[in-house]
């Protein structure tokens, strides 16, 4: 995730060739990770990214944020309690 907000996820990991860091080209984050989605809800959101290596609390603080300011939270079962983050290191 930028610093400006925009989420960029890709189901592609080309060694040498795409990578997720690859959408900012190292410039700075406010999230950067791994994270899961199944039919619609995210599953599960990691700080697992060798390249940018970010905090664990501030990957999970800027995306509640602004998947929250986003409503992602407000419909059906995507409720802050249903999302699952997980420390990488």
């Amino acid at each position: 995730m930028s610093e400006t907000g925009e989420i960029y996820i890709s189901k592609s990991n080309e060694i040498g060739k795409f990578h997720h860091s690859s959408f900012l080209s190292g410039s700075k984050i406010a999230a950067a990770g791994d994270i899961i989605i199944e039919n619609g809800i995210i599953k599960q959101i990691t700080n697992h990214s060798g390249h940018y290596r970010p905090i664990f609390e501030n990957v999970k603080k800027n995306m509640l944020k602004e998947l929250s300011e986003r409503g992602y939270f407000s419909t059906g079962n995507n409720i802050v309690e249903n999302l699952i983050f997980k420390q990488a290191f």
